[in-house]
């Protein structure tokens, strides 16, 4: 019952929303919907903490997925308020007709629809086909403006990430092969469960070519170097509110995947083989996102790297595969969601007051928007893991652990880049937030729907850095235990 009111209202509130006339009462369905959904998954984690995991088969949710579930739903929350008013603007200044508008709040609630069915499954094929649907979903939101440059990002995003699922597909077809091959055929043969309790008795050789398929597949999909180029068109030009989505859930989300095959792989050929690939594209995507962050002047550009690099963290915490440091990328998760996705609504914010994001226009942000100013900056010591913020505690988690590997260079090298990271983004950002303000720019924050996303996640992203309620202490430990299949 839980489970089915958790899938089925994100996709009745879409499908109720195409049917709709009246832009305030789509509005309001929808954020209702996101509402009702948040609800859903905190009953599932009230019952997963209390008697396990619930369902078997094709739909199926433990620890690890209501955890990111959890997350889903919460940035669906934050999202659908926030876009009350943004893509009411939007409308507003003609960037969108009522066809389009209902078409954002249709395919956002579907999308939400095919994230939550992606980890609501323990079979990897409907993993693989969860993931590949948010694709379908998503394309048409980062071209909701159908200007030429939005909807070439759209065209590159779905082409990259449908090869990059390909190669997922192909290595998915080799675990499933292979487990015929021991066992016959049968539904087990991709259950994720089955595959933990007797991934011994596969051929590591074959199980290790999968791996590498699967890696480079979600890997596209959670904007891993080399599979990344994607990321910075699409967040240049989709919507803020779907640019907040598509950094934190989407990419969450394909994390997931890459996290029940690593899991997988674990047990089937050893931590090590595993281990140092995720390492390996950890520090890839640590490196290039660390770089280019040197040189970006655009706004959203900058969070699209920043994203990329928050990427390679949680990989190379979960490759380095300690206890700690697992506990430090799951924790990251969450921590990047929150900080990522506040960036992401001020700068939705920033482009309504200053017409652009580039930031040689954009200065004196404490004088024009005080909130707008106070969420970026906080937000960004959030994102470069600056004390005080929670995504510190979680590269704490990291580094500490890995310190203590044999894997000691491994974080020597990520600090290295983190400084690196940090001089880029300290040097865009500063002068956004001081100095004198353009004269043309009005002062005031853009909506109070706005403000009322934006102090909720500055308390989180400062409170969790300190304080972790008991329920998430309980999850985290289960969700620790499914990572390392203990």
């Amino acid at each position: 019952m839980l489970l089915a009111g958790l899938l089925g209202t994100s996709l009745i509130g879409g499908l109720v929303v195409f049917m709709l006339k009246d832009r305030k009462t789509i509005g309001y369905i929808s954020a209702l919907s996101s509402v009702i959904t948040l609800i859903f998954s905190l009953l599932i984690v009230y019952s997963v903490v209390s008697n396990g995991s619930i369902g078997q088969g094709l739909l199926y949710i433990d620890g690890l997925s209501i955890y990111i579930i959890l997350i889903t739903s919460f940035m669906f929350l934050s999202t659908t308020v926030y876009s009350l008013f943004y893509i009411d603007t939007a409308f507003n200044k003609g960037l969108i007709d009522l066809n389009r508008f209902k078409l954002y709040y249709g395919l956002l609630q579907i999308f939400i629809f095919t994230l939550i069915f992606t980890c609501s499954s323990e079979n990897l094929g409907m993993i693989w086909i969860g993931l590949g649907s948010t694709t379908l979903a998503s394309a048409a939101l980062v071209g909701l403006y159908k200007n030429e440059r939005a909807m070439e990002a759209a065209w590159k995003y779905t082409m990259i990430c449908s090869v990059g699922m390909a190669f997922a597909l192909l290595g998915i077809a080799i675990i499933y092969s292979s487990s015929v091959s021991v066992f016959g055929e049968g539904l087990n043969g991709l259950n994720w469960t089955f595959l933990i309790e007797h991934g011994k008795d596969l051929n590591p050789q074959v199980i290790k070519y999968a791996f590498i398929l699967v890696l480079l597949g979600y890997g596209a999909k959670a904007g891993l170097v080399p599979m990344h180029t994607w990321v910075p068109d699409v967040h240049s030009h989709a919507p803020a509110p779907i640019n907040a989505l598509l950094s934190t859930a989407l990419l969450n989300t394909a994390v997931y995947g890459i996290i029940r095959i690593y899991s997988f792989a674990r047990v089937s050929v050893g931590g090590a083989f595993a281990g140092e690939l995720l390492i390996i594209f950890g520090l890839l995507s640590i490196g290039i996102g660390a770089l280019f962050l040197l040189t970006q002047k655009e706004y959203r550009n900058i969070l699209a790297y920043s994203s990329i690099e928050h990427m390679g963290i949680i990989a190379l915490g979960l490759g380095v595969g300690s206890s700690l440091t697992i506990v430090g990328s799951i924790l990251h998760i969450f921590f990047h969601s929150l900080g990522k996705s506040l960036l992401f609504f001020t700068s939705g914010n920033v482009y309504l007051r200053y017409g652009e994001e580039g930031t040689e226009r954009v200065s004196g942000l404490f004088a024009v928007a005080p909130i707008t100013a106070w969420g970026t900056l906080i937000g960004f010591l959030s994102i470069v893991g600056f004390p005080g913020a929670s995504t510190f505690l979680s590269e704490f988690y990291i580094c500490s652990g890995a310190f203590k590997s044999s894997h000691m260079i491994v974080p020597i090298i990520m600090l290295g880049f983190l400084s690196i990271a940090f001089a880029g983004l300290i040097r865009s950002i500063i002068p956004t937030l001081l100095g004198a303000p353009p004269s043309d720019v009005k002062v005031g924050e853009v909506s109070t729907k706005s403000t009322c996303v934006l102090v909720p996640l500055i308390i989180l992203v400062v409170l969790l850095c300190f304080y972790m309620p008991k329920p998430m202490k309980v999850l985290l430990d289960i969700v620790i235990e499914i990572v390392k299949c203990t």
